[in-house]
């Protein structure tokens, strides 16, 4: 997506191995750039994967899209048994609070 010649992306996938990571990008709430965003990776990538990670270093907030997300990385790279952990890196104090506060943080390994 292009906004006055600048890219602006939702989120940038690499595999390396058999880790997926996705580094969520500084716009990902603006313009509507994360809708299935979690949907879309599934979909390109389905793995198996011995461990999924999601670098949060440049998303300061995170509307409840991605938090649903969050929780579809989580499902689909866990069925079948696998267990697959989906690690969130580098998160903001405020999206580690807003995990506790949907008690969704059992979920995930923080680090």
């Amino acid at each position: 997506m292009t906004d006055g010649g600048k890219d602006r992306q939702a989120y940038d996938v690499t595999v390396v191995g058999d880790q997926l990571i996705v580094a969520v990008g500084h716009d990902f709430d603006s313009a509507s750039l994360q809708q299935d965003w979690a949907t879309a990776i599934t979909a390109m990538h389905p793995g198996p994967f011995v461990g999924v990670r999601i670098d949060l270093a440049r998303a300061l907030r995170a509307s409840s899209t991605f938090y649903a997300g969050l929780m579809q990385l989580h499902v689909h790279y866990a069925k079948g048994g696998t267990a697959t952990p989906v690690t969130l890196v580098n998160a903001h104090r405020s999206i580690i609070a807003n995990l506790d506060v949907l008690r969704l943080k059992r979920f995930f390994v923080i680090a």
